[in-house]
């Protein structure tokens, strides 16, 4: 389904579009080129298995084959992704949102983590067909959409021009093991929003973080105190979850399970990357050992720290920030924009500072 915004507009077209107008302004971001831009949705991809998975394209009128930016998403490609690829094809960038397998549409069944890096090449390759691709693509996500992004990567290696990622990893294994142990609580909550990842909603989830259901959040507690783990599946949901049975089976540390997922190789290659995190975010440590490695390999990276927890909007809007110059610059030849490899918000000075490595600046 391709709907063009220049005419025959639908209600949530014009709320996007008014969303996406207020937002760009408040984040600061660069100004639109066009606010008339063509979606084309339910695209239909075939991966090497025979799984098809679905996916919408988001371009400028007009802008057929301009670069690209592979979204990989498991909560759907609505409310807040739909946004974000909204706000950067009005900039002058193609969007290829796809949904992962199992989610949004896609078929196959949802294991998490261990197809991202066969679908994201797949798709990749799948888009090199297309007449409409001009041979200029980068990856971008959040979390675990940042996940997907860095397993594309590790499998497409040149083929990527950059990436973009926050608040995520890029060794997926620290996702149940961090800190020394088993993560419980995140890895059980997350495995309940994954059971109904359909119904994933941005403003549903902020409506439940602020009025939980009594309901869930009593099972939730008692999968927690479950012992032993491997049984908190069917304590909390009614029945057994294979990957959390997965989970249960590998929990010790240096279990080479877990291998196929740890992308940090793709790191340290030369690829320009821009990293977003927040200090609250349970993520924030990984996150800076990436770009440490990065550093140290001589690559082009930068990293922004801001007073962001995990699902902060204030990331997102940092995010766009930090990613549409080098966007432009790796894809589209333009100038680079040159900036301090680090900047960050000191919470007590209530302030932004930029760093290069080894001398600051206020």
């Amino acid at each position: 389904v391709s709907r063009d915004w220049s005419s025959d507009v639908c209600s949530s077209d014009l709320s996007m579009s008014l969303t996406s107008r207020i937002l760009g302004r408040y984040w600061r971001l660069p100004p639109a080129r066009t606010h008339r831009l063509t979606i084309e949705r339910g695209l239909s991809i075939p991966m090497r298995d025979g799984v098809t998975l679905l996916a919408d394209r988001y371009y400028p009128r007009g802008g057929e084959r301009l670069p690209v930016v592979l979204i990989r998403s498991p909560y759907g490609r609505s409310d807040l992704f739909e946004l974000v690829s909204t706000l950067l094809s009005e900039r002058g960038l193609q969007v290829l949102l796809e949904s992962c397998r199992g989610t949004g549409g896609s078929g196959g069944v949802l294991y998490p983590f261990f197809a991202e890096e066969h679908d994201g090449c797949d798709t990749i390759a799948w888009l090199e067909q297309q007449p409409w691709f001009c041979g200029k693509l980068s990856a971008m996500g959040a979390s675990y959409l940042g996940s997907a992004a860095w397993a594309a990567a590790h499998g497409a290696r040149e083929k990527l021009a950059a990436v973009v990622v926050s608040n995520t990893l890029s060794d997926a294994r620290a996702e149940t093991f961090a800190f020394g142990g088993f993560t419980l609580e995140s890895c059980l909550e997350w495995t309940r929003t994954m059971m109904h990842p359909e119904g994933f909603s941005t403003r549903a989830n902020i409506l439940e973080s602020l009025f939980p259901r009594l309901q869930d959040s009593m099972k939730l507690e008692q999968g927690h105190a479950t012992r032993p783990l491997r049984d908190a599946d069917h304590v909390t949901f009614g029945k057994q979850i294979p990957w959390w049975q997965d989970w249960m089976e590998h929990a010790e540390p240096g279990d080479p399970f877990w291998n196929p997922i740890d992308y940090t190789a793709a790191v340290t290659r030369t690829l320009p990357a821009a990293m977003v995190g927040g200090w609250y975010d349970i993520f924030l440590p990984w996150l800076v050992k990436d770009f440490e490695a990065a550093h140290a390999a001589g690559r082009k990276v930068t990293l922004t720290l801001g007073p962001w927890k995990h699902t902060s909007l204030g990331s997102v809007g940092a995010t766009l920030a930090d990613s549409l110059p080098l966007l432009h610059t790796e894809m589209n030849g333009a100038p680079e924009v040159v900036r301090p490899a680090v900047r960050l918000f000191v919470v007590g000075a209530n302030q932004w500072r930029e760093y290069e490595i080894g001398r600051a600046h206020v």
